[in-house]
């Protein structure tokens, strides 16, 4: 019995000894493979992530992103430390394939992957974790990262499976995969422009983030969000918990500045618009703004438009262009507000036009809305584009009207005017040179806005003027000292050539006025450019009305300004009823005319009476016109071809037959200058004189001098002989 009961207790002895074996044996591959391998590759992982985020080239005037989309140029940096990565999360899943960790180390790779977009095998690897792991929290994890990969992917269909096993895994997600899974869904809806459901997201984020950055990241986020739909107070309050988390400054900075900028405030009251003042000029004041002016300007802006006073707020977009340092994205956003105002609250299309140039040089491509902004900047461009000829042709024809002392009058006040306009650019060029690389030290002084009080260099009204004085007086000249002539003389000692020097200084000082001046033509290259003739008269009048029409064609169909294409379309038919164009734009102010606005009747008849042989009235006589003359001239093309394959054959007199009865049964045919060809190259082979060839030639560039045949016929006019025109041509028998 006794041996019974030490047998028993040695059995419980080996088998307690033998499960603490055994659980050190787990413990130390656990050990093993979390505070070696995957502690450095998780350790590395998050270096590079930091540096990543801290690389993000933000657009502070759109929403900006959740998380980087992921791009190979970027990541391509990260390549040995991804290798790193791979390597050492590895060697848990070589060597201690029962560790806890295992798990942990695939998602590690899995994101690696991701990172550097080798997608497939990305993916291969969280199903792997899905389908293979007991853990609630690595099974979390491999979804929430597939659900990532899938956004990057821009995979929606694939990312709502994702979504839709994570609402059926019962398991409570631990904080770090809700905030990933939080995240991802805000990222994705933002992707969409879906703002309300991106905001319920991002919203429960804030709580779960422990860095600071990142934090006051997300707080700035929510708060462009809100101001996009639901006004200003809401935002105010998340830009307001973004400024005061101290982060990086330029997020602090532009937090508090968007804080400010969208607080509730009563723009009708003094008070409080003084207050506002003052915060900006401090903020203009701060030397630590001082590469950010252009953002402060650009919020002075947005806040008078709110008033609404387009004019202050174009003045102020004009100082955030000028002080523009280095942010060229946000010198774009300046130059397309300033568009906006131009385009949608004054109407001033041709200023719009120029300032959407200027801003599509410099916006980012992937912006919201850039493909809408760029169509609009496209036509604009036509649009100012058509004023110009319309201008220059107005000029030209005004001045033919003339009389030679009324001209150069006209030519005189062009100069000045042209002078004045390169004065103030080269001053505002001079004054903006000079505040950029102005000591910041001597920065000490208040700007205000209405530039009262402030320092001369920092009062941009008197610093353009009094420069703009002095180029009017001395020209272009160096910085220098003794600047003045009449200085320099007193200064320069008594010897020997000083009169000489004097004189070489003067016309250096004259060429340097003159060169300022270099692009302006002079009275004689103006008056060269006056047409005289009733032929450059005729080219003159058949420019503008191209311009006119297809100006009132951008104002109709681009613009959506009836009223101004009929402006300049009725113009067209007032001044010029001959022009080709006209009966056209008659038909297009008749079909786009509001009844409200004008009787399209009036138009209708204008062109039935006037223009009866037109295209568009016989539509309107005939509405069965277009079908008619369709068969008609299905009938004329086979006719043509006819004709064509009897001249291939070398049986020119009934391909004549054929041509002939083209033209006199279907005149209005839309091949006449083919037919017209088609004769020129049967006289070139019928012809028994040059001058019966050279009549066939004339003839067809008289009728159809546009033709896409045109310079073909040309060349063949230019092949015929010098002299004896009436000569017969070698080979060619008299006609009997």
């Amino acid at each position: 019995m006794a041996y019974k009961h030490y047998s028993t207790k040695i059995h419980w002895v080996w088998f307690t000894l033998l499960s603490i074996l055994l659980s050190g044996c787990q413990f130390y591959h656990d050990a093993t493979s979390r505070f070696n391998a995957y502690f450095l590759a998780k350790e590395k992982m998050e270096e590079v992530e930091q540096k990543m985020a801290e690389s993000i080239q933000d657009d502070y005037n759109g929403v900006l992103n959740i998380f980087d989309p992921i791009d190979s140029t970027k990541t391509n940096a990260y390549r040995e430390q991804f290798e790193y990565i791979i390597k050492k999360a590895s060697l848990p899943i070589k060597w201690h394939k029962s560790s806890q960790y295992v798990d942990n180390c695939y998602n590690l790779i899995g994101r690696t992957r991701l990172y550097r977009q080798d997608y497939e095998n990305a993916l291969d690897t969280y199903k792997y974790v899905f389908a293979n792991n007991d853990d609630a929290n690595s099974r979390h994890e491999a979804l929430v990262w597939m659900m990532r990969l899938f956004v990057e992917k821009n995979e929606l269909k694939n990312m709502q499976v994702i979504k839709q096993a994570i609402n059926e895994d019962s398991a409570p997600f631990n904080d770090e995969n809700a905030k990933v899974y939080h995240l991802t869904m805000a990222q994705y809806y933002k992707i969409q422009r879906d703002y309300p459901n991106a905001i319920a997201h991002l919203s429960l984020v804030p709580p779960l983030e422990k860095n600071r950055t990142l934090r006051a990241r997300y707080y700035f986020i929510l708060g462009q969000m809100h101001k996009r739909i639901d006004g200003m107070e809401k935002a105010h309050q998340f830009f307001a918990k973004a400024s005061k988390i101290n982060t990086n400054y330029e997020m602090e900075f532009l937090a508090a500045l968007n804080a400010k900028v969208t607080q509730p405030i009563n723009l009708s009251n003094t008070k409080e618009n003084k207050k506002l003042s003052k915060y900006f000029q401090k903020e203009l004041k701060d030397l630590k703004n001082w590469d950010l002016r252009d953002r402060i300007y650009y919020q002075m802006a947005a806040i008078e438009m709110r008033r609404p006073d387009t004019d202050q707020a174009l003045k102020d977009l004009n100082e955030s262009i000028q002080i523009s340092t280095k942010d060229k994205v946000q010198k774009g956003y300046s130059y397309l507000m300033s568009g906006k105002i131009y385009y949608e609250d004054i109407g001033d299309y041709e200023k719009a036009a120029a300032y959407y140039d200027s801003a599509m040089k410099l916006l980012p491509e992937d912006m919201h809305h850039y493909e809408m902004i760029a169509k609009r900047a496209d036509y604009l461009k036509d649009l100012a584009k058509y004023t110009k000829i319309i201008r220059e042709q107005d000029r030209l024809l005004s001045l033919s009207a003339m009389n030679e002392e009324e001209r150069d009058s006209v030519f005189r006040a062009e100069m000045a005017q042209e002078k004045d306009a390169i004065i103030e650019k080269e001053a505002f060029k001079k004054i903006n040179e000079q505040r950029k690389t102005l000591n910041l030290a001597q920065n000490t002084v208040t700007t205000n806005r209405d530039n009262s009080n402030s320092w001369y260099f920092y009062n941009p009204n008197a610093t353009v003027a009094g420069s703009s004085q002095f180029l009017r007086t001395w020209g272009s000249r160096p910085l220098e000292d003794n600047w003045r002539r009449s200085r320099k003389q007193s200064v320069i000692p008594e010897q020997k050539g000083l009169q000489a020097q004097l004189k070489a200084q003067e016309e250096k000082e004259k060429a340097q006025k003159s060169d300022l001046f270099a692009s302006i033509k002079s009275v004689d290259e103006r008056r060269s450019e006056i047409p005289h003739s009733e032929a450059d008269l005729s080219k003159i009048r058949e420019k503008l009305g191209d311009a006119l029409f297809n100006l009132s064609k951008v104002y109709l169909y681009k613009i959506e300004d009836f009223f101004l294409a009929q402006s300049n379309g009725q113009r067209l038919i007032d001044e010029l009823p001959a022009h080709e164009y006209t009966p056209e734009m008659i038909y297009t102010l008749y079909t786009s005319c509001p009844e409200e606005a004008c009787n399209p009747e009036i138009y209708k008849q204008l062109l039935i009476e006037q223009y009866p042989e037109s295209f568009y009235a016989k539509i309107l006589v005939n509405p069965d016109y277009v079908y008619q003359n369709n068969l008609l001239n299905k009938v004329v093309e086979k006719k043509y071809q006819m004709a064509y394959k009897l001249y291939n054959n070398g049986n020119y007199n009934n391909a004549l037959v054929y041509l002939d009865e083209i033209d006199y049964q279907y005149p209005k045919n839309r091949l006449q200058d083919k037919v017209g060809m088609l004769r020129v190259l049967v006289a070139a082979k019928t012809a028994v004189t040059y001058k019966e060839y050279k009549d066939a030639i004339d003839v067809f560039l008289h009728k159809f001098p546009e033709s896409e045949f045109a310079p073909r016929a040309k060349e063949m006019l230019e092949l015929i002989p010098d002299g004896g025109i009436d000569a017969r041509i070698p080979g060619r028998k008299e006609k009997k």
